[in-house]
């Protein structure tokens, strides 16, 4: 004799979907944060960059004009 099917109730279904839902949303939470963090990470390498390129820049010229650090605080300091 075969088995007789048992019909769920709607609410019993739509909470199974559900589940099904955030078992797949909460990994890509967790993707989400960690790229997150990766993010911020490359972003604060690449503003360290820059300022390590500007002083890079900024020691050249003084090299070049033959100024010194005292030379360069002065010209900041003079008033315009």
């Amino acid at each position: 004799m075969a088995e007789k099917r048992v019909r769920r109730p709607k609410q019993q279904i739509l909470e199974e979907k559900i589940q099904k839902l955030e078992d797949k949303i909460n990994p890509l939470l967790e993707q989400k944060k960690m790229l997150e963090a990766e993010l911020e990470a490359l972003l604060e390498a690449e503003k360290k960059a820059k300022d390590e390129a500007t002083m890079k820049e900024l020691i050249n010229w003084m090299s070049e004009k033959n100024y010194s650090v005292d030379d360069l605080e002065n010209m900041m300091n003079k008033p315009e």
